[in-house]
């Protein structure tokens, strides 16, 4: 974010999103109303892991919260680079967003939940280290840190089938590159990329947006589940905020301290003869439909309990 980023102005749009979201009913749960009690750790096969699960008319579903935040960095797709193919530089290649309150008491305290939910991972999983999420602060402040990896490792899946990217994600097919034999991009890799606003009946309403259109500044709200990884040969396990959704809310705040920064933009200058560049006729285009969407939740269909 710039210099001219009106913090106090968007804490303040924040705080107020945060009240709404509290009141707001969907499928996804606020962060904030989670009854952790209510909820179950489930360990499931294809890949390996720990869920904070629960029943949901006698069916088993992913509990998967909301929490809205402003979006201070991100690690988010197209890939316009040429990529490693290497397994173990493939193997962490990730999907990553940073959010934070910018000294939000209302945001900040949503870390008391999650401190719930890593008491009850420790519970359920009696003898074994579960290691607490890894957050690091945004300028001083409390920042939430959300990721999805690209692929799972095949052998860790093998009765999972590979879903082909969507053209938003990969429209240089960089990732189905790399990705060879060894890794699909499983429904555990997909993350939705969505605009948030509301009808005429003050309902929620949901369109796809192209990832690149989410920005440093921009007023978001992200859904994730809790997993526990195994840690592999050190044992124990690790929880990790798994990133299933990032909703553009607002980007008022950052579209003004853009337009304030140009405006204090020394006037261009060019030094010798102008070149004509012309227009680039071989450009591709690539003409997108936003679907309006209802909330969506993870299936679990195709994963595996013991």
């Amino acid at each position: 974010m710039n210099r001219f980023y009106d913090a106090a102005n968007a804490r303040l749009g924040l705080n107020t999103y945060l009240n709404r979201s509290m009141q707001e009913s969907r499928d996804s749960e606020f962060l904030g109303g989670l009854n952790v009690q209510q909820c179950t750790v489930t360990m499931f096969n294809e890949p390996q892991c720990f869920r904070m699960t629960k029943r949901v008319d006698a069916q088993l579903e992913e509990v998967v919260v909301h929490v809205p935040g402003i979006l201070c960095s991100k690690t988010l797709p197209p890939i316009e680079r040429a990529l490693v193919a290497k397994p173990s530089h493939v193997r962490n290649l990730r999907q990553y967003v940073k959010i934070t309150g910018l000294g939000s008491l209302p945001f900040d305290s949503l870390c008391n939940k999650i401190d719930e939910v890593h008491a009850r991972f420790c519970a359920e999983l009696p003898g074994q280290e579960v290691a607490y999420p890894e957050f690091r602060p945004y300028e001083g402040d409390f920042a939430l840190d959300l990721h999805s990896r690209y692929f799972t490792e095949r052998r860790y899946a093998p009765r999972l089938r590979h879903q082909p990217f969507n053209d938003d994600v990969d429209p240089y097919h960089i990732l189905e590159h790399v990705r060879g034999a060894d890794f699909i991009h499983a429904p555990d890799n997909e993350v939705q990329f969505l605009k948030k606003t509301y009808d005429g009946n003050n309902c929620a309403r949901y369109e796809t947006l192209p990832p690149k259109a989410l920005k440093e500044g921009d007023l978001v709200e992200c859904s994730f589940g809790f997993v526990a990884y195994p840690l592999g040969k050190q044992g124990g396990h690790k929880l990790v905020l798994h990133l299933r959704a990032v909703s553009l809310i607002s980007a008022i705040f950052r579209e003004k301290s853009e337009s304030a920064r140009e405006a204090h933009l020394p006037p261009a200058t060019t030094k010798g003869r102008k070149r004509d560049l012309g227009s680039d006729e071989s450009a591709p285009i690539l003409k997108r439909k936003y679907i309006p969407t209802d909330s969506h939740s993870l299936d679990l269909g195709s994963m595996t309990m013991n």
